[in-house]
């Protein structure tokens, strides 16, 4: 796996927030919401084979397995990322 993605950064004025993705040096302007950001972003680690960055990694690992529903290794997931996917599913069900 590659190296991860440093940073996303949301640009806020009175009217209007931006999110952007830095890639290489470069940012790249997503648009408005905040949700489409971290699924771009997570869309982005996956397609080019990224690290997570540490301080995202639950979050990720989240969004892979329960949202997505991506396993790599059964054995790679926590038992905390685990147990809300679990959860998360009896909810929505």
């Amino acid at each position: 796996m590659g190296h991860f993605s440093r940073i996303v950064v949301c640009h806020q004025t009175e009217k209007k927030s931006n999110f952007f993705i830095v890639i290489d040096d470069d940012f790249l302007k997503i648009g408005s919401s905040a949700v489409v950001c971290y699924d771009l972003l997570f869309k982005c680690h996956f397609v080019l084979n990224l690290h997570y960055a540490p301080s995202l990694d639950f979050f990720f690992k989240f969004l892979q397995l329960g949202v997505y529903r991506i396993r790599e290794n059964q054995n790679s997931s926590s038992a905390a990322v685990n147990s809300y996917i679990i959860k998360v599913h009896s909810i929505a069900m």
